[in-house]
């Protein structure tokens, strides 16, 4: 991991993004930060037109997006110019559809139309990726639906995109999964959480419980290419978190 590797999760600062003159703000804060790229999701009501200019002006390289599946579904010749304008080249999920989440038999059907879909985006030079969230790893008798889309996932059409929060929230190791999908991840979520009686909560990348220098670890010997730094909620201005979140990470490396 390098500095020019670190990215911020545009949900992060999502709410400070309601059109384009604070999305610009926004932008010239997670820069001023030391962020060189950022990842586009949770203000697409900003145009990608304008979210190409506002990342350009403020020299910020679009490393990844979330979009919806449905979006995929409906329209990908549109998708696909949308991150060829953005010069994006991940194109993310950021979960299945909820009928997918439903039963194996449902999500099986979710993997057959993504790894369909991977293709026809990896035939336009661009690669499609799956974020996962906790619910993942609930399990249906012998597996779970992460299982099925690690095992039926066709690794040749899209990657994973292991946020690590969610999988300790899913009872599993990030450690062990970032492993597991070797070969199959170019992007990765950091995120923190603290552990509090009450349950868990977010947290700044190093205030928290994660064992970080084993994750880091992990995903230099997978070779990811970015560390994207997310983080769901804030206890007050979210560019202040990723700013903890970035000198933490900068003290890891």
């Amino acid at each position: 991991m390098t500095k020019s590797q670190i990215a911020a999760q545009g949900y992060t600062i999502r709410d400070l993004c309601r059109d384009p003159a604070s999305t610009d703000a926004a932008f010239a804060r997670v820069k001023k930060v030391g962020y060189d790229a950022i990842q586009i999701s949770g203000f697409w009501q900003n145009g990608v037109e304008n979210l190409a200019r506002i990342a350009d002006k403020n020299e910020l390289q679009v490393c990844a997006t979330h979009i919806g599946f449905q979006e995929m579904v409906d329209d990908l010749p549109k998708v696909i110019a949308n991150h060829k304008l953005l010069g994006c080249t991940y194109v993310g999920i950021g979960g299945m559809p909820l009928e997918a989440r439903e039963s194996p038999e449902a999500c099986r059907a979710f993997v057959r139309k993504f790894n369909e879909i991977g293709c026809r985006l990896r035939d336009a030079g661009l690669i499609g990726i799956y974020h996962n969230h906790n619910f993942e790893f609930a399990s249906f008798g012998s597996e779970s639906l992460m299982d099925i889309l690690y095992n039926e996932g066709d690794p040749a059409s899209w990657q994973f995109e292991i946020d690590t929060h969610w999988v300790v929230r899913g009872f599993n190791d990030p450690v062990k999964w970032i492993r597991k999908v070797a070969g199959r991840m170019d992007c990765v979520h950091f995120k923190d959480l603290h552990n509090y009686k009450e349950g868990p909560t977010y947290a700044e990348i190093g205030e928290g419980v994660l064992n970080w220098p084993d994750i880091i670890t992990a995903c230099r010997l997978i070779g990811v290419k970015w560390y994207i730094v997310e983080q769901d909620t804030c206890p007050g201005d979210p560019v202040d978190s990723l700013a903890i979140s970035y000198r933490n990470m900068l003290r890891m490396i």
